[in-house]
């Protein structure tokens, strides 16, 4: 299949509620893309289609290598749908990797972490400011073979101060990710990103997700109105400054979480450092709260 005469179509790779996505080669440029398509059935949708351009266009707009580029958008015609072209990352997602390893070592886990926090901090500061809303481990490619990481799928990214295309009343993110500010409905921020981002953490070190075996109302009333505190809950083993950055992370208050990706981002690549040089078990960072304290405060 022909796409606008520009494109070969030569995989199906993906589908998702915004639509499928297809494989292919620039025909002049012979060149390997990404085309996501928006379903027959919901070219006519004005709300859909509405999300589907608003989501090419920030993507467009965000220029970073840890963001998939957006290069093209544009309508068939002939076949009559619209699509937009994306670079094609050869790889594959965080959740499959979790699902074919397990738990991943912490520099591992530092290794993603660190440059997704980079690709939501250039996101967050931008003017107005994106907020993502629905980082989770399968909006996390790991390329190969070059090991870059990519944070896909901004279908629902919203930038601030616009309103929501979406029908009243319904929770944009995947639940298990959610921030409790998303789940009540208010307006969000970056901290929503950031206790997606603690989440997936927590689920890459530990090779299981923070409410795994619960259902999404059983996870609204976890969230929403049991008191308690999400903690971390590692295995004794753990540093305790990466206990208490993801602690910190997926505080249930946005007034106790990180206030910026920036300094999420910093701590994360104070923890690298420090796993490198082999001081991490002794790394105490300032604002964070310690259930077992560092042996030795460094810094």
């Amino acid at each position: 299949m022909e796409i606008s005469r520009k494109y070969a179509v030569t995989e199906k790779v993906g589908q998702g509620g915004m639509g499928m996505v297809y494989k292919v080669r620039h025909i002049t440029l012979d060149t390997t893309l990404a085309l996501k398509v928006l379903p027959h059935e919901l070219t006519d949708h004005a709300e859909m289609l509405t999300r589907f351009y608003r989501e090419a266009r920030l993507m467009a707009r965000l220029k970073h290598p840890n963001i998939v580029q957006v290069i093209d958008i544009d309508r068939d015609e002939a076949l009559n749908f619209h699509y937009f072209v994306m670079e094609f990352i050869q790889g594959k997602t965080l959740r499959q990797r979790i699902r074919d390893q397990g738990a991943l070592p912490l520099a591992e886990v530092l290794y993603i972490a660190i440059p997704v926090a980079k690709a939501l901090t250039y996101a967050h500061t931008q003017v107005p400011s994106v907020i993502h809303r629905d980082v989770k481990p399968s909006n996390i490619m790991i390329e190969d073979p070059s090991g870059r990481v990519v944070v896909m799928d901004f279908g629902i990214a919203k930038e601030i101060g616009q309103s929501d295309a979406t029908r009243t009343g319904a929770i944009m993110g995947t639940m298990k990710y959610c921030a409790p500010e998303q789940m009540r409905h208010e307006p969000v921020d970056g901290a929503a990103d950031i206790y997606a981002l603690g989440m997936v953490m927590y689920e890459a070190y530990t090779g299981k997700q923070f409410f795994a075996g619960l259902d999404e109302a059983t996870i609204v009333g976890r969230v929403l109105y049991e008191p308690q505190e999400n903690i971390a809950d590692f295995s004794p083993d753990t540093p305790p400054v990466f206990t208490a950055v993801v602690t910190k992370a997926i505080a249930k208050s946005r007034e106790r979480r990180y206030q910026t990706a920036e300094q999420l981002l910093r701590d994360l690549e104070q923890c690298r450092a420090a796993l490198e040089a082999g001081t991490i078990e002794q790394l105490a960072l300032p604002g964070l709260e310690y259930a077992n304290p560092p042996s030795v405060s460094t810094e």
